[in-house]
């Protein structure tokens, strides 16, 4: 590699670092393994990543899909299921999952930063139009959110329109979990002004919290938008019954059994989550006890 080669690259590192990006906010980061944040068990939740699939490949899609549900309805783990999907099929644009375990992860102002460094990492011609930005306007990432969305997004994708692939998708899980309400309406009311002209869609995964259910009524068309607490029980109850049949396959449960837990969940995928660790934690004691004894 040629010197110029390297210190080109240092300057455009240095650049795109100077956003300092939530690196811990992609759906597949570190962290993710330590909240135990997981994909959709093989067979389940079908319907609603056909349904994905579908807005992701409509040219005349609109550019903004809303996923919501209630607490524990499985929101993150489909989020990541497709956020992987879109990865292996070379669409994925950037992912910002929330989180309140992580200070900058539950920060709002610092989505479009990372959005545009992911962004940036993934399509070179985007991160040379960047790089130009941020040579004039170092101080970009550190704006409002709405000259944050112009500068770091907006600008760079208008100087390489016809060149950005089709169908690339932004996935920002639990937007909910932010800390500032009024941060997360500007978040929002600074997509819906520009995401209608961009080569970007954009999934938005959230419980319906008041700042973010009053926005999207008025903004998102009704074939974007996903209840996942409105969702058929039995349809729920199926998925949590492969769910739990594939979690606890090691124990031997009689399909009576499955059937009890199952009726215990509801229709809550969290809830299921938390009854199969509880099992799965009871027999690892059980089995260290019965070791003991046997010593």
């Amino acid at each position: 590699m040629s010197t110029w080669s390297i210190t080109n690259e240092y300057l455009v590192n240095t650049r795109l670092e100077a956003l300092k990006p939530v690196k811990e906010a992609t759906y597949d980061s570190t962290l993710s393994l330590t909240i135990n944040r997981r994909k959709c068990t093989e067979g389940t939740r079908i319907q609603i990543l056909e349904n994905l699939d579908k807005w992701l490949y409509e040219e005349d899609a609109p550019r903004v899909y809303w996923m919501n549900g209630m607490a524990g309805t499985g929101k993150t783990t489909i989020a990541c299921t497709f956020s992987e999907r879109l990865e292996h099929s070379e669409l994925l644009a950037a992912s910002f999952f929330c989180t309140r375990t992580s200070t900058d992860c539950r920060n709002a102002t610092r989505i479009i930063p990372t959005i545009a460094y992911q962004l940036a990492r993934y399509f070179i011609p985007f991160q040379s139009a960047l790089y130009e930005i941020l040579g004039k306007e170092p101080d970009a990432g550190s704006k409002s959110m709405e000259k944050q969305f112009e500068r770091l997004l907006r600008d760079p994708l208008l100087e390489i329109k016809g060149a950005i692939p089709c169908n690339l998708v932004v996935v920002i899980d639990a937007l909910d979990e932010c800390d500032d309400p009024n941060s997360i309406e500007r978040m929002l009311g600074v997509l819906f002004r520009h995401a209608w002209n961009m080569a970007l869609k954009f999934l938005i995964a959230s419980r319906p919290e008041p700042e973010i259910y009053n926005r999207m009524k008025l903004q998102t068309q009704s074939k974007a938008v996903v209840h996942l607490h409105d969702i058929e029980s039995s349809i729920v109850q199926a998925d949590i019954a492969l769910y739990l049949l594939e979690e606890l396959a090691s124990m031997s449960l009689a399909p009576a059994q499955i059937s009890q837990l199952v009726l215990q969940s509801g229709s809550l995928f969290i809830y299921a989550s938390t009854l199969a660790r509880y099992i799965q934690s009871s027999e690892r004691r059980s089995v260290h006890s019965g070791d003991e004894i046997g010593a």
